[in-house]
């Protein structure tokens, strides 16, 4: 007999620091943000919500707004939340039948309830957006949000969406839309994480098949597991970027880390070594490649390196 732990959930070590600034080509929302507070926190069903988005939207950009908003203002995320529900199975056939019917009811407990891991928050949108007419579907990969992460191998742990507005995809990912988890959830609304920018979210989101990048140009598996975190989204030319590994080996230095952050010419460039204040960091703008360049002494027995664009989080290094 087969047991399918069901055990898709966000990183529940977020970095406390992590907070998005993904950028993506948005249409004015505010009607559909108003409008959606008027909507019951829990519902008798997922068909009752469907019904005030129908009733309201007619648009699939107006609707997905509205089905992702209602998500991240009313669920909250549980981590003992994937051991809530559970099934076996001997055949395909037994999986299938069993499958659907877990489907169902993890939607009814998280509408009902108002927690959720990552299944359930992309089930609901998934659901949400079958009732409401708009074509979508479930992406299930790897994310990438604390020091444990860096250099770790890809694993499925995280679910998302893949959605269509007038035919073209984009990118939904209302669990980390919802907030953050450390030892509690943290309620942190964002909308950086709807219609997300394909390029940024594959640097902390990357799905386990490749086309669901949504990329000419895939980021490879490799790339992804040895990366930095990458936070702010005005590094995009992930290429250019020194050093490219997210693990910086102090023994293999000769005392000086060489960097280049391919990051606009008027960014000013922050340090915070294991927490430490934020110390300002002179650097070169090399203008034919584009970015800046710097030197840095790194403290024998230091454990992480936050890099800061503008007096924000930029990137995150481990030092071994």
């Amino acid at each position: 007999m087969y047991a399918l732990k069901n055990r898709l959930c966000f990183a529940a070590t977020f970095l406390l620091f992590l907070s998005a600034n993904f950028s993506a080509a948005q249409e004015n929302f505010e009607r559909v943000d108003a409008v959606i507070q008027l909507y019951p926190k829990r519902a008798a069903s997922v068909e009752q919500i469907a019904g005030f988005i129908n009733r309201d939207f007619s648009s699939e950009a107006d609707k997905l707004r509205a089905i992702y908003g209602w998500l991240i203002n009313n669920i909250a995320y549980d981590p003992n939340e994937y051991k809530a529900l559970d099934y076996s199975f001997t055949t395909v056939s037994e999986r299938n039948k069993k499958q659907e019917k877990f489907r169902q009811q993890l939607i009814n407990r998280v509408i009902e309830k108002g927690v959720a891991v990552c299944e359930g928050y992309a089930f609901v949108f998934e659901r949400l957006c079958e009732l409401t007419g708009v074509t979508s579907y479930l992406v299930r990969g790897d994310s990438k949000a604390s020091l444990a992460d860096i250099g770790r191998k890809f694993d499925v742990n995280h679910m998302w969406n893949i959605a269509l507005i007038d035919g073209n995809t984009y990118l939904f990912d209302a669990t980390w839309g919802a907030g953050r988890y450390t030892d509690r959830f943290e309620k942190d609304t964002t909308y950086s994480f709807f219609m997300a920018d394909p390029q940024q979210f594959v640097y902390t989101h990357l799905p386990l098949l490749e086309e669901d990048q949504l990329l000419t140009q895939p980021l490879s598996r490799a790339i992804f597991e040895s990366m930095p975190i990458i936070v702010d989204d005005s590094l995009k030319e992930y290429k250019s970027l020194l050093p490219a590994t997210g693990i910086l080996n102090s023994g293999a230095s000769s005392g000086k880390w060489q960097f280049r952050l391919p990051i606009p010419q008027q960014s000013a460039i922050g340090i915070s070594v294991d927490g430490s204040a934020v110390k300002s960091q002179n650097t070169h703008w090399n203008a034919e490649a584009q970015l800046h360049e710097f030197e840095l002494d790194i403290p024998l027995g230091a454990q992480l390196l936050i890099i800061y664009f503008d007096e924000r989080p930029g990137m995150v290094y481990k030092i071994d």
